[in-house]
């Protein structure tokens, strides 16, 4: 049998079809040096069937594992970011842009979502990420190593013909690297402005016998916290009122919070008689716009990357028993930990105590007696004869202009709140394969694999009844004897006073202005300083805490080989076989974020359990309910490799797949023809289909969410529910190509067309309040159409804007989405270049022609009007951010160990689809446009490598080499943290040493 060289396949197949080998048995990947060895068969991604990797018709790009090395060994992310078929991918870290996933990376193929991407390792299925699975499932790539990885290959195709449900559109598969032989160890680190600096470590070790060989591969990651502080874009510096105000009209949705601290208080029933804390602009660390409002800056107290470490391990034996019969066993874990994500020093509400604890219910009442509001009426007599009632009875904070603490930094943790992410991943593959000569050589490959997931999220949040006992003063010490509050004395023995106003903040946490009234009022009462043991009461125990898991299952059994027919090409080749994967996801909250026991808001004073919004205790997140959910599918597949001619290849796959999301049948041909020895054409046609997750059928409530409220100015709950007559989503997908391969020059161009029909999807809380409340137009509380979905928002009184509590939403299909796009590679090598250098001059793109997103209904209105996605930003919808152009352009020297690359990224210009930003003049006190266009973004990375003896290479990268900051967005931090990072210059060095 005629064997292929590995080193020579790949390098050819970059050039020309653009695809290399990869199988769940016979993936095989390139590997420097000595170790590089031949292969007989090989697999491509995409299709069961063995054979020549260049007879393929599907589009495959690859990266292989020099190629990542001379690009300055990018981080998972980064390398999955630089792809210019992905769009709308999180993984830099910060709070706003990951969403609760803080240190976990997705791959996102064409903007579709990263639950439409099927991601691989070795040919097989990894579990989902356990962090979101709720909104959307989805793989973290971070639990990858890239230790092991000798290449990745992305198909930009529909695949759930040949993989089932999730390769809706596309799939990433991660090969491993093979044959190693020996001790390979290697170190990095990134030096970033402002930062600590990000460093990597690594080691692999490689061995093997006659019939055996295997290697093991560990790696450490750490990235250092990047303050939003320390970047001017993201929170531009400011110690007055002038800087502040000229600060939020360059951005209003800069992180700035209606919700403040020093915040506005009511002394009575009537809107005039709000009044606001004087210390508002003594402190500094506000902006006061109005006689009765101050904003918190928010993002000043967060991170644009947030400290974390990452470990990865990944181990595989192979075991030929003969020459046809090989054992393959490998295993991975991956844990991150990122430890300090930095938040508000306390949440805006969203849910306000009952009658139980409140004298005023639904409101958060402070009585008169409270010695930080007694002491502030004293300090400032004009405030106390403006707002008697507040001497006299007390004060209602404002439900969305005040929180317990701010710009005096939290008294507990001594700035803000830190939440906490501990992932974990395991899994575990083995594989048997082998030849039957009896019946033609059929072969087989049989394989089990078990994946784990866990995802543990802590969340420090304030207990709604605790914050009103309080501010009450029937608080208690964390640790100490419980204040009685049936019998206890405010602020006597055992019960303590909680502080919300600028008597107990001593000075500016951020810039660190002293509060001039602070030393007064503590000389007046000294009670008006807050116990951080008080504090750590008003949280509980574990903070909010949720733990999720994910388990999968997958057995696999696979025939392949060649039927007794022969065309003029060549025989016809043959695939098919049984999956069976089974999904289980569990989810459980723990001490008072167990949302079974205490699912109410007073469930944590009196136990109760019978209310009708199951949110849970908390002031800001809601709870997540118990689940464990298992999903079970069955599928089975078949797929012929028809050689018609020797130049006219046609591969056909079907798929049918049965599970409790739905069952499908999924048919795909695709078509190569090699016109002339220098000129291929390829074209694909196929269904594909996403089955609905088991945890998205469930009846009951999934979780608790939270979105800002334009109308509001602030923060609300949304209420997400599951929906047990979902459709699996199914797309008709269209390739059209053709491959250019003349002598150092090779092209790849292809058109691509995805039509989607059912979509599953989550109306967003959003979607709906601005149906209700659209901007310029009266509202539509009364309009009979509307009545279903005005019953699903909770007012705290008459349906309006300022009543808003919470929004109850939930998954269903969707309307449909059509999206096309042009995906063009060049590339052309010299051998004998300048200065007898190797020459390599790449050029890489994607251009989305069109994201046509249909009206979509709920309730039999519709929530939101068609739009078309491609070049919008999509801020809080589900087709994210999608430049319509992305791509980039790389010039590459070596010679005698010397490798030197330029690389120029470009990400193209977006247009922010919210139009009511730029025109209300609640958003930056007047109509701006600045930015509704996003700009366009070019960066360029260096990167040079040498080899030095004995069998070492270094590594210098520059990477951003002119400094660029991201383009300015009306997001939290200033940019879209989904297509740019805050980073800017990265100065990398590197060493790998061979022994």
């Amino acid at each position: 049998m005629k064997k292929l060289s590995l080193c020579a396949s790949t390098a050819v197949l970059a050039l020309s079809v653009g695809v290399t080998a990869s199988n769940p048995a016979w993936a095989q990947s390139e590997a420097p040096g000595p170790a590089a060895t031949a292969v007989e068969e090989i697999i491509v991604t995409g299709s069961f069937v063995r054979g020549a990797a260049e007879q393929t018709a599907l589009p495959v790009q690859v990266l292989g594992q020099q190629e990542i090395a001379n690009q300055g060994t990018p981080s998972t992310v980064e390398l999955i970011k630089s792809i210019p078929a992905t769009a709308g991918v999180f993984g830099e870290a910060n709070t706003y842009g990951a969403g609760r996933v803080e240190g976990q990376s997705n791959v996102n193929l064409r903007g579709l979502g990263p639950a439409r991407t099927l991601v691989l390792l070795n040919g097989r299925r990894l579990p989902d990420s356990s962090g979101s699975t709720v909104a959307g499932s989805y793989i973290d790539v971070n639990m990858i190593s890239p230790a092991a990885i000798g290449r990745v290959e992305v198909l930009k195709d529909g695949a759930a013909a040949t993989y089932g449900s999730d390769a809706i559109g596309g799939v990433v598969n991660f090969i491993t690297r093979t044959n190693m032989r020996g001790l390979e160890i290697g170190a990095d680190y990134s030096n970033i402005k402002g930062s600590d600096g990000d460093w990597t470590a690594r080691a692999i070790y490689g061995a093997g016998g006659e019939a055996w060989d295997g290697f093991a591969a560990v790696s450490y990651q750490h990235r250092s916290q990047l303050r939003s502080t320390d970047r001017a874009f993201a929170t531009p510096p400011f110690s007055g009122q002038a800087q502040a105000k000229a600060a939020y009209l360059y951005n209003p949705q800069g992180g700035w919070s209606t919700a403040a601290n020093p915040g506005t208080y009511i002394g009575g029933t009537a809107l005039n008689a709000n009044f606001l804390d004087p210390g508002c602009v003594p402190l500094g660390g506000e902006l006061q716009i109005s006689a009765t409002q101050c904003l918190l800056r928010f993002a000043d107290y967060a991170n644009l990357v947030e400290e974390q470490n990452l470990y990865q391990g990944y181990a595989e034996f192979n075991y030929d028993f003969n020459a046809d019969t090989r054992l393959h066993v490998e295993g991975l874990y991956g844990a991150t930990e990122v430890f300090h994500i930095a938040q508000s020093p306390s949440y805006g509400p969203n849910q306000f105590p009952t009658g139980l604890v409140s004298p005023v219910p639904n409101q958060y009442f402070i009585p008169a007696s409270n010695p930080g509001l007694r002491t502030l009426l004293a300090l400032n007599p004009s405030v106390a004869a403006a707002n008697p009632i507040a001497a006299t009875t007390g004060v209602i904070a404002h439900p969305f202009f005040a929180r317990p603490f701010g710009v005096g930094g939290n008294p507990l943790y001594g700035f803000a709140q830190e939440n906490r992410r501990y992932a974990k991943e395991y899994r575990l593959a083995a594989s048997l394969t082998g030849r039957f000569d009896r019946f033609g050589g059929i072969g087989w490959d049989v394989g089990a694999t078990y994946g784990h997931s866990s995802y543990d999220s802590i969340n420090p949040d304030f207990l709604v009844d605790r914050v009103e006992l309080g501010y009450r003063g029937l608080a208690s010490r964390a640790g100490a004897a419980p204040c009685d509050i049936t019998q206890g004395t405010p602020g006597v023995g055992d019960c303590h006073y909680l502080n919300p106003f600028s008597t107990g903040v001593a000075a500016n946490a951020i810039t660190g202005q002293v509060n001039p009234q602070f030393a007064a009022a503590a000389a007046l009462d000294p009670r008006v300083v807050n116990d951080p043991q008080v504090v750590q009461w008003l949280y509980g125990e574990d903070s909010q805490r949720t733990k999720t898991s994910n388990d999968l299952l997958v057995l696999d059994f696979v025939l392949n080989g060649e039927l007794p027919l022969e065309l003029w090409g060549g025989q016809v080749g043959w695939a098919g076989g049984y999956q069976y994967r089974e999904a289980t996801y569990k989810t459980r909250g723990l001490g008072f974020s167990n949302n079974d026991q205490f699912p109410c808001i007073d469930s944590v004073i009196n136990g109760s359990t019978a209310c009708a919004a199951r949110n849970g205790p908390y002031s800001f997140y809601g709870n997540y309910p118990t689940f464990d959910l298992t999903q079970k599918t069955h599928a089975v597949f078949a797929e012929l490799q028809v050689p018609v001619t020797d130049d006219i290849q046609v591969q056909l796959a079907i798929r049918h797949e049965d599970s409790s999301g739905g069952k499908t049948t999924n048919p795909k041909i695709a078509v190569r023809w090699q016109a002339a020895p220098w000129l291929a054409l390829r074209g694909s046609a196929g269904s594909t289909f996403r089955a609905a997750p088991e945890v998205n059928l469930s009846p009951t409530q999934l979780n608790t969410s939270n979105i800002f409220v334009p109308q509001v100015g602030s923060y609300r709950a949304v209420e997400v529910f599951g929906n047990p007559d979902l459709e699996p989503e199914t797309a008709n997908t269209y390739s059209a190509g053709l491959i250019v391969n003349a002598g150092p020059f090779s092209a790849t161009l292809d058109y691509w067309r995805f039509d989607f029909s059912d979509p599953i999807t989550i109306v967003t809380g959003t979607q709906i309040l601005d149906a209700i409340f659209p901007t310029g137009q009266p509202n539509r509380c009364a309009a009979p159409a509307y009545a279903g979905l005005v019953s699903r928002v909770t007012f705290s009184g008459a349906c309006a804007p300022a009543a808003i509590l919470r929004v109850r939403s939930g998954v269903m299909n969707g309307s449909p989405i059509k999206t096309d796009g042009i995906d063009l590679g060049v590339d052309y090598r010299l051998t004998d270049g300048p200065f007898g250098g190797r020459v390599n001059l790449g050029l890489d793109g994607s251009y989305t022609l069109n994201y046509e997103v249909s009206a979509l209904e709920m309730d039999g209105v519709a929530v939101a009007p068609a739009y078309e996605a491609a070049g919008k930003l999509n801020y809080r919808l589900p087709s994210n951010s999608l430049p319509r152009l992305k791509g980039s352009a790389f010039a590459e020297w070596g010679r005698d160990g010397h490798n030197l690359r330029l690389t120029l990224r470009y990400i193209g210009p977006m247009d922010d689809q919210r139009a009511a930003i730029f025109t209300s003049p609640n958003n930056g006190q007047g109509a701006t446009t600045r930015g509704q266009r996003i700009k366009s973004l070019v960066t360029a990375d260096i990167v040079y490598r040498l080899d030095l003896p004995p069998d070492t290479t270094a590594t210098l990268a520059v990477i951003n080499v002119t400094d660029e900051d991201p383009p300015f967005a009306r997001l939290d931090f200033s940019y879209d943290p989904s297509t740019a990072n805050p980073l800017g210059r990265v100065i990398k060095l590197g060493v790998t040493k061979r022994f």
